[in-house]
């Protein structure tokens, strides 16, 4: 069923039953508090990307992983 979202919660062991549109509502609610999120100019995935994989090798090559 494409109109409504089965979850599990954040936190606990409930399992959330929504609406398509109370799911999407709820999370753009969430995404629009600008205490903790803020709209970007530029997308950083790719800077990010990067810094993963130095960090990655790094702990690779001193035999940390």
């Amino acid at each position: 069923m494409k109109d409504i979202v089965i979850k599990s919660a954040d936190n606990g062991r409930a399992t959330v039953i929504q609406s398509r549109s109370q799911y999407l509502t709820e999370g753009f609610r969430q995404l629009s508090d600008p205490s903790f999120y803020s709209k970007l100019d530029n997308d950083l995935t790719d800077k990010h990307r990067i810094e993963i994989n130095k960090f990655i090798s790094t702990m690779h090559q001193n035999g940390e992983i």
